[in-house]
């Protein structure tokens, strides 16, 4: 079952850092409370510009009222950058 809902998706998912869990962002309201609480660089990355990832992550980030586009830094990391690193 997990494997049809992973591939209902696309496999695409948007994930935050543990660290960010353990401050108690767990979705978008908590982010948004986190980031007005913690002031620094929050930066999120698609795969490219113009791809279904990044229309997931701007609709997430612009979704609720915390608009949280507006304290966020958005950037590409191709594919390849993992496997090259």
């Amino acid at each position: 079952m997990v494997i049809r809902m992973g591939l209902n998706n696309n496999d695409q998912a948007i994930t935050l850092p543990r660290k960010l869990a353990d401050k108690g962002a767990v979705d978008s309201p908590s982010l948004a409370k986190l980031m007005a609480s913690d002031k620094h660089e929050y930066m999120f990355a698609q795969t490219f510009p113009t791809g279904t990832h990044t229309m997931w992550l701007y609709y997430w980030l612009a979704a609720d009222s915390s608009n949280l586009l507006k304290g966020a830094k958005v950037t590409t990391v191709p594919p390849q950058m993992v496997a090259n690193i």
